[in-house]
């Protein structure tokens, strides 16, 4: 991987790192974000940014739980370019996976394989880790097209994760890349 790539990928979970302002909504009716050759459900209440900021195709944040939160629990799309071509996703993920360990602190891999997604082999990661005033877990799924490579986040506290999950499970669910 290049230093690029491995720096793009460090920037992006500084980002979902950051604390951000929001209110409190409930999730409810889903609508489709078209954003290139990506399309993913979600429900409207999530705030939609897709500015590109920090290497990012998308950014989907909820809103924050109450006053005390402090932490927008986000789903993300970046994509990595500069890749060769001869790694598999097995292969890709494993590495980017070590890659993130070495950049953040406390890093504890909960779980990491292929996985079937929509007709397709992808590589799905779940782990730990402590940003500069959070524990935070993560889900990622890591998808190849030709010379690219795309990791779709979702980023929570990880104090919140066990009310999150199904939520994130079912609208990652729904992420699709159109045919070449």
């Amino acid at each position: 991987m290049s230093a690029k790539n491995t720096a793009l990928l460090f920037l992006s979970f500084l980002f979902i790192t950051t604390n951000c302002d929001g209110q409190k909504d409930s999730l409810s009716s889903w609508q489709q974000l078209k954003v290139e050759r990506f399309s993913i459900y979600h429900p409207k209440e999530l705030n939609v940014d897709t500015s590109g900021r920090m290497g990012t195709i998308f950014i989907l944040k909820t809103p924050l739980e109450d006053s005390s939160d402090k932490f927008l629990e986000n789903f993300n799309l970046i994509g990595v370019h500069d890749v060769l071509n001869d790694f598999s996703i097995k292969e890709w993920g494993e590495a980017n996976v070590r890659t993130l360990a070495s950049f953040l602190r406390n890093v504890k891999v909960i779980w990491e394989d292929t996985i079937a997604f929509s007709g397709e082999t992808i590589y799905k990661a779940i782990y730990d880790f402590q940003s500069e005033f959070k524990n935070l877990r993560t889900i990622q799924y890591y998808f190849k097209r030709k010379e690219s490579f795309y990791i779709l986040t979702f980023a929570s506290e990880r104090k919140a994760f066990g009310r999150y999950e199904e939520f994130a499970l079912k609208l990652m669910s729904t992420f699709s890349i159109a045919a070449d």
